[in-house]
């Protein structure tokens, strides 16, 4: 079974669902995955680029995604 993530159009959530067969379509119902999402991007530079990653997908999508990744301040609280 093959899994797709994908930005909603309409709404402001990124999502997960299965795929079909030729990999084009969602099917079933799909799951909210934005803050899961998020996090493993910011875990993924952190632990393998430092806290910082830049991805280039100018040829295929037509833009660049940067990443930093910024701790938090000593004594700030987070969510």
């Amino acid at each position: 079974m093959n899994i797709g993530i994908k930005s909603d159009v309409f709404v402001p959530t990124i999502s997960a669902a299965r795929l079909s067969k030729d990999g084009k379509r969602m099917l079933g119902d799909k799951e909210d995955v934005t803050d899961m999402a998020i996090v493993a991007v910011a875990d993924f530079a952190r632990h393998h680029f430092g806290g910082k990653l830049e991805a280039d997908y100018t040829t295929e999508k037509g833009y660049k995604v940067h990443v930093t990744v910024i701790p938090p301040k000593p004594g700030e609280v987070t969510p």
